[in-house]
């Protein structure tokens, strides 16, 4: 299983958070990605995602997005 681990910070706690969730991930056996949220365009490859962000609205914006890229694949 491949799980992506997406985050967004403006000081850089949250990328140690995100990192931390990844280390637990793989001790537990799994392959993780770890990548800022802004340089996520395809979840092509991922079984699963955890979303690491300090506010909502980045979260809701990021699914927006991959929503209507799902919605309308062209």
């Amino acid at each position: 299983m491949t799980v992506l681990v997406s985050y967004a910070t403006t000081g850089g706690s949250t990328a140690e958070i995100a990192e931390w969730i990844a280390e637990e991930l793989r001790v537990a056996g799994l392959a993780v990605a770890v990548r800022p949220a802004a340089e996520v365009d395809d979840l092509a490859g991922y079984d699963a995602v955890v979303l690491n962000f300090r506010n909502p609205d980045p979260v809701r914006a990021w699914a927006r997005g991959v929503a209507a890229d799902i919605s309308d694949p062209a």
